[in-house]
């Protein structure tokens, strides 16, 4: 299979198969920046995979919204050659981080960056929250 729109395809025809996705890159590490990273790939994705707008958990970073998505949705079709991306609607098709369980210094490191911009702990927990649902899930 060529293209996520194929896999995508196969999924819905074969929905007792599940398929998880793995991006090697979608992780985090033990500073703010790493934790902050983490939660706008996952935004990004949701975005360009899903048309699902997380864009919330991110709203003290400006060029979040126009520039990026454009920038990743402009990427995803030159990797596949393809000239539109195509909503995934497969839900047996799940993509993941490259994540095991969420760290306590994760936690800990989103508090400081809840602190930092100001998003104080709704902040915060909103970022643990879906950690955790794209680790356990995928999106």
């Amino acid at each position: 299979m060529s293209s996520l729109g194929e896999i995508d395809d196969f999924c819905k025809q074969h929905p007792k198969i599940k398929v998880k996705y793995l991006f090697k890159n979608f992780q985090y590490g033990s500073s703010a920046e790493t934790v902050k990273n983490f939660i706008k790939v996952g935004a990004y994705l949701n975005m360009a995979f899903r048309e699902r707008d997380v864009y919330f958990l991110l709203p003290t970073i400006p060029d979040i919204a126009g520039r990026r998505l454009g920038n990743i949705k402009r990427n995803v079709l030159e990797y596949h050659g393809e000239s539109k991306i195509k909503v995934l609607e497969a839900n047996n098709l799940r993509f993941f981080p490259n994540e095991r369980g969420l760290s306590a210094e994760f936690v800990e490191e989103a508090k400081e960056w809840a602190e930092s911009d100001h998003s104080g702990e709704r902040g915060w927990k909103l970022w643990v929250e879906y950690a955790k649902m794209w680790i356990d899930n995928g999106i």
